[in-house]
């Protein structure tokens, strides 16, 4: 039988995460074993994505409630393997993670949820650009530095 992408049913999220967050317009891809694609294939609203970005700012707490151990979110946002490709990140578990301590999900086509714990802050870009405009995968990172920072300082 050859690989073939569906979507998963709506009730298969995370269901620890759908419904404390409130979630639930979506799609992911699954495999052919009917299991979602850990690693790719989710798609969420802009804002939607905020609130898992809030999750983590939080430490893994909603509404006073622990969602993800603390332990986990500290874990999964450490900087586990050195990118020689990309200046001054590194890999955590399904993050990329900044020397600076920011750490980002990355998603096809210039999706980016941005998480900046000394700022207390979450930033969700949408965008649609091909991998190899590298003006246009660089632009969220310069409005970050250039504009979004400087403005949160001042």
């Amino acid at each position: 039988m050859p690989y073939r992408i569906r979507l998963v049913e709506k009730s298969c999220f995370l269901p620890a995460l759908e419904a404390p967050l409130g979630i639930s317009d979506y799609n992911w891809s699954i495999n052919q074993d009917g299991a979602a694609k850990g690693y790719a294939g989710l798609s969420l609203s802009p804002r939607d994505l905020a609130k898992f970005g809030l999750l983590y700012l939080n430490e893994g707490t909603w509404d006073d409630k622990q969602i993800i151990p603390e332990s986990w979110i500290g874990e999964s946002t450490e900087k586990h393997i050195l990118r020689g490709d990309i200046p001054g990140f590194y890999y955590g578990y399904q993050w990329w993670v900044h020397e600076s301590g920011l750490y980002a999900a990355v998603g096809y086509g210039g999706q980016l949820l941005m998480v900046d714990p000394e700022f207390d802050l979450v930033i969700v870009f949408t965008n649609y650009y091909s991998q190899t405009d590298w003006f246009q995968t660089e632009t969220p990172w310069r409005l970050l530095e250039t504009h979004i920072i400087p403005a949160i300082i001042e």
